[in-house]
């Protein structure tokens, strides 16, 4: 605050010290504002999802239908293995009636 009394005992009236202070608001509000602009510009270009997140839903779909081929699956092959269970227990009957 030295400087202000110095400016001011000196007669100084052209007020370059209140010039050089709005002049670093000035800068740091406008590089705030850009900031802020790049900064919505970013989070909006993550919200239009640039294809991330449609891939993202693509593999969950596909791991769903994964797990329900497999459970199928599973339940064909239970299926063949009751099959052949029941397929091998006629034939021993069919040998023991011989």
């Amino acid at each position: 605050m030295n400087l202000v009394k110095e400016i001011k005992v000196n007669g100084n009236g052209n007020g370059l010290f209140l010039k050089i202070v709005l002049g670093a608001l000035t800068a740091g509000l406008a590089g705030a504002g850009g900031g802020m602009i790049k900064l919505y510009r970013d989070v909006g270009v993550l919200q239009t999802s640039s294809g991330i997140e449609k891939r993202v839903d693509t593999l969950e779909v596909l791991a769903r239908d994964i797990g329900t081929d497999r459970d199928k699956r599973t339940i064909i092959i239970q299926g063949f293995r009751d099959d052949i269970l029941d397929i091998k227990r006629r034939v021993e009957n069919l040998e023991k009636r011989r």
